[in-house]
């Protein structure tokens, strides 16, 4: 008679295992999500500078012609329920054609709604739209510093537009 020989796993090593992954998954959990939270506010910070590269050149051209300190071009920051849309319009972005879908919207682009943004100090919300002009030389008529915070300080982006 011969042995016959059994192949497999047996329990402990099954247990050793699971364990192993249990406590890889554990510890990988909080890095993986901080590098999403970073991602998206690397994300909306590239949207951001790229919106006010954008106004810039638009004020530059003055298509509107006009003068001294009256708002050229501009961008906006609001919220659309879900997402934050950055808006560059022509002339000044309190008007109301500054908005999506507006006649004097020119371009946009949207970023995670639950990255905060904050612009001179204001944080943005459905109520309260973020808003930078520029003049007719390309420069804000106000400043321009930003943060965009997005699960903790260590992922926040911080920056001036200019």
């Amino acid at each position: 008679m011969s042995a016959r020989t059994l192949r497999g796993f047996t329990l402990i090593e099954l247990l050793i295992t699971i364990s192993i992954t249990a406590f890889l998954l554990a510890v990988s959990t909080p890095l993986i999500t901080d590098w999403v939270y970073s991602a998206q506010t690397r994300d909306a910070r590239g949207k951001l500078v790229q919106a006010f590269g954008t106004a810039k050149a638009l004020a530059l051209r003055n298509a509107a012609g006009v003068t001294a300190k009256d708002p050229a071009a501009g961008l906006k920051v609001v919220t659309d329920g879900t997402d934050n849309v950055v808006l560059v319009c022509l002339n000044s972005t309190t008007m109301p054609a500054c908005s999506i879908g507006g006649v004097n919207l020119k371009w946009s682009a949207k970023y995670n709604g639950a990255v905060t943004t904050q612009i001179k100090g204001i944080t943005n919300s459905a109520n309260t739209p973020l808003l930078i002009d520029l003049d007719n030389r390309g420069q804000p008529l106000a400043g321009t510093n930003f943060v965009l915070s997005r699960g903790g300080g260590a992922n926040n982006e911080t920056g001036i537009l200019y």
